[in-house]
């Protein structure tokens, strides 16, 4: 299993982690500035709360997580605190290296990048980054259960079954997710 990492760039920064296999997006955030307390911490913070214990037996099993990520050094720092022992880190490389034989690029997290600045420019228009995030989120959750790509979504590829019917899904999604 890869998770690529992203920083955007311009104006804002989405952080974004997003499992390469299923296209399952992990974590979301936009920050005004890239730095390791705004962004990456919380990155790696949240991904070791939802995920932790998952890595850690993956690594115990000998296949650990690979993080795939820019060479962005808040990445490095961030990784090293909190995966440093259950998971590997390697930094991506364009497609044009493949030729070569390298194994891990982030082309994937990349394209992404691009889906979330036509989706956030237009919202520069926000008076509030928190509503910006929240809207993108939404998104997110979208493209992760309802959005069906060859007849299955992200969810379904990582193995979270949800029957949301064929009709009304993401009515039906908030209804499975509306807390008690």
């Amino acid at each position: 299993m890869k998770l690529l990492l992203m920083s955007g760039k311009k104006n804002a920064y989405r952080w974004r982690a997003k499992d390469s296999k299923t296209k399952f997006k992990l974590f979301g955030l936009l920050t005004e500035q890239r730095s390791y307390e705004n962004g990456t911490k919380i990155l790696f913070k949240t991904i070791k709360n939802k995920c932790g214990t998952q890595f850690i037996e993956r690594a115990k099993r000998g296949r650990k997580i690979v993080f795939v990520s820019d060479k962005l050094g808040h990445y490095k720092k961030g990784f090293n605190k909190y995966f440093r022992y259950v998971a590997e880190l390697r930094f991506g490389i364009s497609i044009k290296q493949k030729k070569y034989g390298y194994k891990h690029n982030n082309n994937v997290i990349e394209r992404d990048n691009r889906e979330v600045k036509q989706r956030y420019y237009p919202m520069i228009g926000f008076k509030e980054l928190n509503s910006a995030n929240n809207v993108l989120d939404l998104l997110d959750t979208y493209d992760n259960y309802i959005e069906d790509k060859e007849n299955k979504t992200p969810a379904q590829r990582a193995g979270i079954e949800l029957n949301l019917g064929k009709r009304y899904q993401f009515l039906n999604l908030i209804k499975v997710s509306k807390i008690k």
